[in-house]
């Protein structure tokens, strides 16, 4: 859990510097929000959006409101959406468009209930953040 935290935390950071690139070039694809599994066994969720762990304490509901395979199932058609609007990046000329990094999540994997949750709870973020303007399956 404190990885996940300050795993957090550092991509928070790293968002923050982050510069617009200029909309005629293509943006880095090639990184993912979600790692590889550490020594612990464990997956970790990098969430580097310095709005969505006020928004989880204000708005989400608790982590066992749903059930691990609800979670799954949002999971693996909100990050499909999401990669498809990531590819699609060089076409917004919105310097807040918020699909930067692809999410590699593959429904065969068991991530386990607390990640499932909160990649949940981030596209539920991104849909009131950012609401229907880029189309973001509900």
């Amino acid at each position: 859990m404190k990885n996940i935290l300050s795993s957090a935390v550092i991509f928070i950071l790293l968002s923050a510097c982050y510069t617009s690139q200029p909309t005629g070039q293509q943006r880095n694809t090639g990184s993912n929000i979600l790692s590889e599994r550490n020594d612990d066994g464990e997956y970790e969720l990098i969430i580097i959006d310095s709005g969505y762990d006020r928004w989880l304490s204000r708005y989400a509901k608790p982590a066992n409101y749903y059930s691990l395979a609800y979670y799954e199932q949002k999971n693996s058609i909100y990050t499909s959406s999401w990669n498809q609007k990531v590819g699609q990046g060089a076409y917004f000329k919105d310097e807040n468009y918020p699909f930067e990094n692809r999410i590699d999540y593959n429904p065969n994997i068991d991530y386990g209930l607390e990640l499932n949750y909160r990649l949940f709870t981030y596209f539920k973020y991104i849909e009131d953040t950012y609401g229907k303007r880029y189309n973001f399956p509900s």
